[in-house]
């Protein structure tokens, strides 16, 4: 979230220093165009997995005991391998 942060204050810094159109700023240096959108792609993944594990805690479950509740995951041996049936 820092580094984020970070990309889009510099790049906004970098569009008022060339005071041009934004369209030849990202022309000239795209790659912190291009960290903002992985970033984001990532923040997506991260908040996700949060969201999660939130619910989990005010379950008060683990995430072994939530993956068993799961209906899909219901037919396999929890020690073998499942990642067929995540697939589905």
């Amino acid at each position: 979230m820092i580094l984020l942060l970070f990309i889009i204050t510099n790049t906004v810094k970098l569009i008022q220093k060339y005071e041009e159109q934004t369209e030849d700023v990202i022309s000239e240096n795209p790659f912190p165009f291009i960290l903002i959108i992985l970033s984001l792609i990532t923040l997506i993944f991260v908040i996700q997995i949060f969201g999660l594990h939130c619910y989990l805690i005010l379950t008060n479950q683990t995430t072994r005991e939530w993956i068993k509740d799961k209906s899909y995951f219901k037919s396999c041996d929890p020690y073998k391998n499942c990642f067929s049936l995540v697939l589905r």
